[in-house]
């Protein structure tokens, strides 16, 4: 699932909101560029405000880049336990989209679908990750 905002773009995994992936766009083609933009700016746009955007289904194609090193200048005692995120979201893994595949918008039964009552609020992220869910 991706999710944009004024502070960045990231993917994540329902089951796994504790964990994303930084999005850079490095686009090859621009087909569905309008159509994610319109997607996630859906409820912004209604609401004809600036905010965080609506979360979108999507397959991108692009590099994906796992964690990142630590710098070498550093005493290997931080190396050890220091792990730099790619972003401020703290996203240790990164994908450059070189493709939009496909954007759609999230179905209804989706479990990070937001409730019509509040839009703003993010049933994927009012939960701690770690913890084993109900479902298991």
């Amino acid at each position: 699932m991706y999710l944009a905002g004024l502070e960045g773009q990231i993917l994540v995994n329902a089951g796994c909101s504790g964990r994303s992936t930084y999005i850079e766009f490095d686009l090859k083609s621009h087909r569905l560029w309008n159509r994610l933009g319109r997607l996630v700016n859906k409820t912004n746009g209604r609401k004809h405000v600036l905010g965080d955007g609506d979360p979108v289904l999507v397959v991108f194609e692009g590099d994906f880049y796992g964690p990142r090193v630590p710098d070498p200048k550093l005493p290997e005692s931080i190396r050890k336990i220091y792990h730099p995120a790619w972003d401020n979201s703290n996203s240790m893994t990164k994908l450059v989209v070189h493709t939009i595949q496909s954007a759609e918008e999230l179905p209804a039964n989706h479990p990070c679908k937001p409730p019509e009552s509040d839009s703003n609020q993010w049933p994927c992220f009012q939960h701690d990750p770690l913890s084993p869910s109900k479902e298991q």
